[in-house]
């Protein structure tokens, strides 16, 4: 009986091991008028700066973050959609499947979806935060903490640092 419960607890010790999601916490840059930024260096990109936007269930990318992010993680057209801009205007925006979107060392996760358009910063939405089962923002000082990340340690996703 003990060398049974012994191999039960040995076999789930190794599985939490090795598909444990854990909180990841971000410091975040604040602007004068209190906008949210995250900014992340990876070996798919060297610096981005991306707007953390509650209100939007995009993620947004530049045409220069998009390329080099589908660089090294293949990505499939998805479709369209069509957006509301802060401006008010609808707008017809391609979207694309990332195969994995890194924000950390120890943070990525797994078939993110993305919006790209010229002339646009790069977004954090809802359609990748939520992702993370449940987010945190602290102002003082600011810090986002997202509750289960991805551990994703490949070459091309593996970030090397945050800021």
């Amino acid at each position: 009986m003990k060398s049974k419960l012994s191999v039960f607890t040995t076999l789930l010790l190794i599985y939490c091991v090795f598909n444990t999601a854990y909180a990841e916490q971000f410091a975040l840059q604040q602007s004068e008028g209190g906008t949210l930024y995250l900014r992340i260096h990876t070996r798919a990109v060297d610096d981005a700066q991306f707007l953390l936007d509650t209100g939007s269930s995009l993620t947004l990318l530049t045409p220069d973050t998009f390329k080099k992010l589908s660089a090294n993680e293949p990505a499939t057209e998805a479709g369209y959609v069509n957006a509301r801009l802060a401006n008010g205007q609808i707008k017809k925006i391609k979207t694309y499947r990332l195969t994995a979107f890194a924000l950390s060392d120890a943070c990525a996760f797994e078939d993110v979806q993305v919006a790209v358009m010229p002339r646009a910063n790069n977004i954090l939405g809802m359609g990748l935060l939520s992702k993370a089962g449940s987010l945190n923002i602290s102002l003082l000082p600011p810090t986002l903490t997202l509750e289960k990340c991805d551990q994703m340690h490949t070459a091309s996703t593996a970030p090397l640092s945050t800021h």
